[in-house]
């Protein structure tokens, strides 16, 4: 259930029943040619509506905006500063626990947010030191173990590092959001190199034109079927793990 959607009372009643809160965060950022700009709020946010109706949890309203200043040089792309991040986060984590939410799991689609989020988290929980109050804290990504990522994603795995509006996110917005997919627009792209390092200012001469990090002409749904309901179920274990 959408905490949006529901009157005080409501919520105060499931607050009372001690329901789980979801806090989807995700950026507004270039996702290539083929996918909306919002495509990592997207990914975790109906994920999280899925997840609301197979246990007692509520989904608090997204966060839209991130920490995405690697991406600035296209269009579309909207970053905020990483302190605003972490005060924004900070500020409606404690109020649901101000409220009586004293289990919330955040849940991000976007990589660049995790410092900012977990520092967030931290300051929110050290104001509200109770016994009671527990946050937890993830990426979709983070919970598919290299071993499944291998088996589900055909080819060669290089890891997480080079899926941005690539295979993997492409395949899942197959799934979840399959009106916004320009199928007609989908390319195969890469960066000249990859460092193992950052240089700032990011030099944006280094990020491929077209924004789309590594191989993405074989997506497919029947690919994002498997790794949408492998995070559903790792997500259903870290709840019944965590919060039961």
């Amino acid at each position: 259930m959408l905490l949006e959607e529901m009157t005080w009372e409501e919520v105060k009643k499931s607050i009372q029943e001690g329901c789980l809160l979801i806090v989807p965060i995700g950026s507004i950022e270039q996702h290539g040619p083929h996918l909306p700009v919002a495509t990592d709020l997207y990914s975790v946010h109906e994920i999280a509506k899925e997840i609301s109706g197979k246990v007692n949890a509520l989904v608090a309203p997204p966060i839209y905006y991130g920490y995405a200043k690697s991406m600035r040089a296209f269009p579309g792309t909207v970053s905020i500063e990483g302190n605003t991040l972490v005060v924004l986060v900070r500020d409606i984590v404690k109020e649901f626990i101000r409220q009586g939410f004293n289990k919330i799991l955040v849940v991000s689609g976007h990589y660049e947010n995790q410092p900012f989020i977990n520092e967030a988290v931290e300051i929110a929980i050290e104001e509200h030191p109770t016994s009671d109050n527990k946050v937890v804290v993830t990426n979709w990504w983070d919970l598919i173990p290299t071993h499944v990522a291998r088996d589900i994603i055909p080819g060669e795995w290089q890891g997480w590092e080079g899926v941005h509006a690539s295979l993997a996110e492409t395949s899942l917005a197959l799934v979840l959001k399959p009106e916004l997919v320009r199928t007609d627009r989908i390319v195969d792209d890469q960066p000249e190199e990859r460092l193992p390092y950052e240089v700032f200012p990011v030099q944006s001469d280094r990020l491929p034109r077209t924004g789309v990090m590594s191989r993405t002409k074989s997506s497919s749904k029947g690919i994002g079927e498997r790794l949408k309901n492998e995070v559903v179920n790792k997500l259903l274990w870290l709840i019944q793990k965590e919060f039961s």
